[in-house]
């Protein structure tokens, strides 16, 4: 992989040791047909991907083996799917998490759950008891607000228990490009000339915010605390998966260089790859307080202003986006 997906990533490169991408790159929907040990050489070392997002029916031998790839080569977790065929309630989560999490044995191993409020109890207490969480299918700022309160719960809980934070694991991906489908569909509803200027920007617009709440979870005082005592900073997710872009419409890729600012994590289907490696340099969004930062979060907070008055809600988009990572990760409530 070419472009500035080359440069550092996650940790310092050893004087001699081939450069790793300044972006984290995962692969998302990864199935089995991915975790073979040739297939996972070609993407760990070949592709440069450092983080595995697994479909559902992975076995526990393909996780354990994708998480031993990814470690020798310093990359990221593994996260897997929790399918859970019945009520799927906040207990039910946790005594399917803790299955899974004892029988893969991986402290890089992140139990995924959609965003939905019924699931988010669990997140804290998964973490509570030392495992890893993905949280996933996250439509707006405001509902990943509550994620990253409910992983400063859990690890507060796991603190208290005298776990070691270093150890724990938290992921939240905002499914960028499907936030746009679901918000195009129902500009397309509407119709009109003004509605197709604002076709292909919902996402990214999400993305700014998400950025923003992010950043300001980090400088609170209990986040500071936590960070302390050892716990990981989240990983917001740009996950990039979805429907094909169509004619006309404005390209992901155009937005994707200031989602990939170094050190962000981005997800993309394995046939996605080559795209990334065009990227020109990206310039990071600066601090909170003024400059290019602020000029992002208004033009974001603009945009959702203008759906607003068309009638398209960001939360009830979120409620959409939300409802279908139920209906795939619960398909039995």
């Amino acid at each position: 992989m070419t472009g500035p997906l080359t440069a550092t990533l996650d940790r310092t490169v050893r004087s001699g040791a081939p450069a790793r991408p300044a972006v984290s790159v995962w692969i998302e929907d990864a199935g089995r047909a991915r975790l073979t040990p040739d297939a996972l050489r070609r993407l760990v070392h070949d592709r440069q991907v450092t983080g595995l997002a697994c479909g559902p029916h992975v076995t526990t031998e393909e996780l354990r083996r994708a998480c031993a790839a990814l470690a020798a080569a310093d990359g990221g977790p593994v996260s897997a799917e929790l399918t859970v065929r019945g009520a799927g309630d906040a207990a039910e989560l946790l005594g399917e998490a803790r299955v899974l999490h004892g029988l893969v044995a991986r402290p890089d191993l992140l139990v995924c759950v959609p965003a939905a409020p019924r699931a988010l109890p669990a997140v804290a207490d998964m973490l509570a008891e030392g495992i890893g969480v993905h949280v996933a299918w996250i439509g707006s700022a405001a509902r990943y607000g509550r994620v990253l309160d409910a992983f400063r719960a859990g690890l507060e809980r796991a603190r208290a228990a005298g776990l070691d934070l270093s150890r724990l694991h938290t992921a939240a991906s905002v499914p960028v490009r499907r936030i746009d489908a679901v918000v195009d569909a129902r500009l397309d509803a509407v119709g009109g000339h003004e509605t197709a200027a604002l076709r292909g920007r919902a996402g990214l617009a999400t993305a700014r915010l998400v950025g923003r709440a992010h950043r300001d979870f980090l400088a609170s005082p209990r986040w500071r605390a936590l960070a302390a005592a050892g716990a990981r900073e989240p990983r917001p997710v740009w996950s990039l998966g979805g429907p094909p872009v169509r004619s006309g419409e404005s390209d992901i890729l155009s937005g994707l260089a200031e989602l990939a600012a170094p050190g962000a994590t981005v997800a993309v289907p394995e046939d996605a790859l080559g795209a990334l490696g065009g990227l020109q340099a990206v310039t990071p969004a600066g601090p909170a307080g003024g400059g290019p930062d602020d000029l992002r979060h208004e033009d974001a907070r603009r945009t959702l202003s203008f759906l607003d008055w068309y009638g398209i809600s960001a939360e009830d988009s979120a409620a959409c986006i939300e409802r279908r990572g139920l209906a795939r990760m619960l398909p039995g409530m």
